[in-house]
């Protein structure tokens, strides 16, 4: 797989540029700590409170460089003074020495980093940054020597404003032809749950601030380009009866969200109009139809990603990192050796479409909308659920979805598909229906096919549609193709639902426990988020009630620097307390001292430590028995080491 590494700083316009850290930090957090007003836009996030600066923070560590006039004159006059008055001097500059040494050197050891060290690691890490984005992005010009950068931004932006536009009108008709079913799904779901509720959210003078390529990724099945939009708009709720204001604000506010797009490996730039154009890629012929997802000419699946690009995630910036390899999924190479076309973008796409269609099973309070998507034995225990609990979920925000592990067997092989979310939880429906909280949820989603059964290879994204002849439902309760005939919910042909359990209910099967886990530092470095991290921290720190004002204050400036509401510190405890989110919590010393060395690497890359980040790491080691000197010898390892790297890639670059 061609992209960037997972920590390092997104590539993008130096001067709004953020690293993973500070995306993946407010990612984590703020998808685990909640999302209000989530559908609020066509990207779904108008009520999450991400939005941080940019890197460099400031806080807690030294500036480095030499001083100013003013402090060499100061330290003039406190020399000349000692010099005259060594018996009040000596004593004072010991005691000055102390107290520096204190809260530098002992309270917060990882304090005391030089500016200098600090400005070799940003400027090391932004180049290696660029270098890993020019070398994706020649590597993609060599399967297809036409793709130009700039010209496939100017699409993506006519995209991003067209989506907008048909979102505001609730009429997604122009956009189809150019975005998965997945994302197909979410909109339509929310719609429709708008249009039961009377309202429509209506987004005005759109405007695009500024678009750059975050990423290039590819692998054996797709190329992906992740495209930083920052936008400005006015976001309003509006009363379909009479068009009055309901909520928002009639003035513009900014927002930044990351467009996905994908496309076949072997797909070629077009010389002339496209998906994004409202034209076949395959024959040239418009595309007309309220489904345009298949050309009327050619028969062509156009939204499959075999011939253009097609829009199959959007992601609220404080959600984004970059997607993993599919070989570090446990079992998924397994059944890839028998199914060459498999690929984890179609199971997430699928298992995105089966969430949104149980909310709104769960909204309208019927499983008509699973029909389609769910085997028999999942649709009784739904119905049971529903009779059982009178409750459903507004305002619903998808954080991430990724296939955590594939298991083969006889009759069925199954894929387990964890989907990070956030909503309103009510109780009731409809109008009765009363607000009771904000609620933050992880589920897996099970999802089962009969072995044997090989992916369609031209299928792409297309993963609400009927598999044999690949025609389209037309209502959402078909439990069979009405032009040829074929079950959707047997998992004869397709990807069904098994079973939907939260993340504390759900036990991985024995293959996925078998994996090797992440007790490394380079794992914990790689594959643990800011987020993450700083989740198990919070974690270990509060265990058994032991929190303490102190600790709350350091997770509290911690909050406020990557943009996040202090107040929802607390939901996050609760929901991984109560087993609604599932991190990795270090099971022994060893493991501690890689999360510790992870963490360590994450903050480094944000720039200046703050007090409340070397806080945190002090009473996490203590936890596991290091001492803070422990702490010092770990970050100092992995201040140097990405010092060295940084220092090497920057003399590469004079040569």
């Amino acid at each position: 797989m061609i992209r960037k590494g997972g920590n390092k700083k997104t590539a993008g316009a130096a001067d709004a540029r953020k690293t993973p850290a500070a995306s993946f930090l407010g990612a984590g957090a703020v998808l685990l700590l909640g999302a209000v007003a989530a559908y609020a836009r066509a990207g779904g996030g108008g009520g999450y409170s991400g939005g941080f600066g940019g890197g460099g923070f400031s806080g807690g560590g030294f500036s480095g460089g030499g001083g100013g006039g003013g402090l060499g004159i100061l330290l003039y006059w406190y020399i000349a003074f000692v010099a005259q008055n060594p018996v009040v001097g000596l004593p004072l500059t010991l005691v000055i020495g102390y107290v520096v040494w204190q809260i530098y050197g002992q309270t917060d050891p990882v304090l005391a980093t030089t500016g200098q060290m600090h400005r070799a690691i940003s400027q090391g890490q932004d180049l290696q940054d660029r270098q890993d984005l020019e070398a994706s992005l020649a590597a993609l010009k060599a399967r297809d020597p036409k793709f130009d950068a700039e010209a496939f931004l100017k699409r993506a932006q006519d995209a991003f404003l067209k989506i907008q536009s048909a979102w505001s009108r609730q009429d997604l008709s122009p956009a189809r032809a150019f975005i998965s079913d997945g994302v197909m799904e979410r909109f339509l779901i929310q719609i429709d749950m708008q249009k039961a509720l009377g309202e429509r959210n209506d987004m005005s003078q759109v405007q695009v601030l500024g678009a750059d390529i975050l990423e290039f990724e590819s692998d054996r099945c797709f190329d992906a380009v992740h495209v930083r939009f920052r936008a400005s708009a006015a976001d309003q709720t509006v009363s379909l009866r009479d068009g009055s204001r309901l909520s928002g604000s009639s003035a513009p506010q900014e927002f930044v969200e990351i467009w996905t797009f994908l496309r076949r490996p072997g797909a070629k730039t077009l010389s002339g109009s496209g998906l994004i154009e409202g034209c076949c890629p395959n024959c040239g012929a418009p595309l007309s139809l309220a489904d345009a997802g298949r050309c009327e000419s050619c028969k062509s699946w156009v939204n499959s990603g075999e011939y253009d690009w097609v829009l199959c995630e959007i992601t609220q910036e404080c959600e984004w990192s970059p997607r993993g390899a599919e070989t570090d999924i446990p079992g998924f190479m397994d059944l890839a050796a028998k199914d060459a076309a498999l690929n984890a973008q179609f199971l997430e796409d699928r298992a995105s479409v089966a969430f949104w269609r149980w909310q709104m099973a769960l909204f309208e309070g019927k499983t008509d909308a699973v029909s389609a998507v769910a085997a028999p034995e999942f649709m009784s225990t739904l119905r049971s659920d529903i009779t059982a609990k009178s409750e459903s979920y507004r305002e619903s925000a998808v954080g991430a979805v990724e296939v955590k592990c594939v298991e083969t067997g006889a009759p069925f092989d199954r894929a387990h598909v964890l989907v990070k979310w956030s909503g309103d939880r009510w109780a009731g429906r409809g109008g009765a229906a009363v607000f009771q909280e904000n609620v933050l949820r992880q589920h897996v989603f099970v999802l089962k096919r009969k072995s044997g059964v090989l992916t369609a290879a031209r299928a792409g994204l297309c993963s609400s549609r009927c598999p044999n002849c690949g025609a389209p439902q037309t209502q959402r309760d078909q439990a069979r193709c009405e032009y040829c005939g074929t079950a959707f919910n047997d998992g004869a042909r397709q990807w069904v639902v098994e079973d939907v359990r939260p993340i504390g209910e759900w036990s991985p099967p024995a293959s996925a426990l078998d994996a090797p886990s992440a007790a490394t530092a380079d794992d914990w470095a790689q594959t643990l988020s800011p987020a993450e991290a700083l989740t198990v921290v919070a974690l270990v720190v509060s265990a058994n009630g032991r929190q303490t004002p102190e600790t709350e204050g350091m997770m509290t400036a911690l909050a406020r620097r990557y943009g996040i509401a202090p107040e929802k510190i607390p939901a996050l405890l609760d929901a991984a307390r109560s087993g609604q989110v599932r991190m990795p919590v270090p099971k022994n010393k060893e493991e501690a001292r890689a999360c510790l060395q992870g963490f360590s690497r994450l903050i480094l890359m944000e720039g200046p430590v703050t007090r409340a980040e070397a806080g945190l790491l002090n009473e996490f080691a203590a936890r596991y028995g290091y001492s803070r000197a422990d702490v010092r010898l770990v970050f100092r390892a992995e201040r140097l080491a990405l010092y060295r790297r940084a220092k090497a890639a920057l003399r590469s670059a004079e040569v």
